[in-house]
Formats: structure tokens, sequence, C-alpha cells
């Protein structure tokens, strides 16, 4: 698996390109900002994009949803909890970031789901928490955690459809995985899972309270 870090957007938004060198296909993990670094990031990459997969809704996450569609034409998928959100951000997209095309055509995937980009297994775990619709990708041994885990901190969940229980239970889930997995999240430097349960404090903290 190939994997390229892309910091995009004025909030600094983690996009990443990830290929299958097996056979040249590949997707995007959040489609965020600067739809043409993406586009040349695959080409660079030598990678033929097919899928768009959306940790969640929110407009730092989606920004170059609409071009990337057109110079791709690589589906969207996001979890049915987030179409609702994505589509009442659509004015709040136009406003910021020009004409955008909707509605949005996409496919929805649920918790467990696998979907296969060339030989690479995407596999879904639904953590709602800072959205009702947030997902990590758990690709090999990496997590795409989107905003549920960052480095040394957790996503906020005092936004609309923001809830703070759901996410402590999305962590634990998280925590249960391997403490090899490398976390590659929707802001900041990656790390995994073993660091987080050490030293992230909320993370840290929730696991304490298990024991």
């Amino acid at each position: 698996m190939i994997t390229k870090c892309l910091t995009v957007g004025p909030l600094e938004t983690n996009c990443y390109v990830v290929g299958c060198e097996a056979t040249g296909r590949g997707f995007v993990v959040d489609a965020a900002d600067e739809p043409e670094r993406i586009v040349s990031a695959a080409e660079e990459l030598e990678m033929e994009i097919e899928a768009i997969f959306q940790t969640h809704g929110h407009p730092d996450h989606t920004a170059a949803l609409c071009e990337l569609i057109a110079a791709t034409g690589a589906e969207v998928y996001l979890h049915p909890a987030e179409v609702e959100m994505l589509n009442a951000y659509a004015e709040t997209l136009a406003e910021m970031f020009g004409n955008i095309c909707w509605p949005l055509l996409h496919r929805t995937y649920e918790d467990g789901e696998v979907v296969t980009v060339g030989r690479l297994a995407v596999r879904v775990l639904h953590t709602p928490g800072h959205t009702p619709g947030s997902v990590c990708l758990l690709v090999e041994e990496t997590l795409f955690s989107g905003d549920t885990l960052f480095a040394g901190g957790v996503g906020r969940c005092d936004l609309p459809g923001g809830d703070e229980l759901a996410l402590e239970q999305s962590l634990m889930r998280l925590a249960g995985l391997p403490d090899t997995t490398r976390v590659l999240a929707g802001h900041g430097p990656a790390t995994t899972i073993g660091a987080e349960k050490r030293d992230n404090p909320w993370l840290s903290t929730l696991l304490s309270n298990e024991t």
C-alpha cells in the first residue's frame, strides 16, 4: 500500500491518496480542499482514483469533492447518517468555496462493510461522536481516523450532531485495535493506537476508568 498525505485548506486538513501497488488502483480519504494537488499526487503515484471515502461531512473535509469527482469519475462513499449533514452544508460550502455540484451523487457504507480497491480491503468502522456518521477506515494495519482520534487529542463534540458519550464509546472501540496500528488522522501528525492509549489524555482516562 502506498500512502501520501496532503495537508490542505485553511484548517490544515489531512487528505490521503492511497494506492494498491500491484494494480495501480487507488482511493482518496477525505476530499478536503485543493483538488489540483490531490489529482497531481495521484498522477505522481501513477494511481487511478476509483473511490473517495469520506470520514464525515464537515466542510473542511469535503470542499474538493465536486472537482475531484469531475477529474477522476470516482465514486463517493459516506455513512448514511452523514448524508443529511452533508446536504445541510451545501449552502455553507457554496459560500466558502464557490460553485459546487449538488445534490452530490454518492454511495453509502455501513459499519463492518468492506470495500475493495485493487487488492486493498477497506473496512468501515462506524465511530459516531464528532458527527453522527463519522467513520474510521481500517486498511491493513493503518487506521484513517478522520476527526475521531488525533495524536494527543480527540474530535470535538460540541458542534451540531456531536455526542460526547458516543465519542467515548467510539474511542474505546478503537482502543481494542492492536497497539501497532498506525493512525492517520484528519488533522495533525501520524501516531499509533499504542501511543494514544498511553499518552492521549482523553483515551488514557477512559481506559483507566474501565479498570
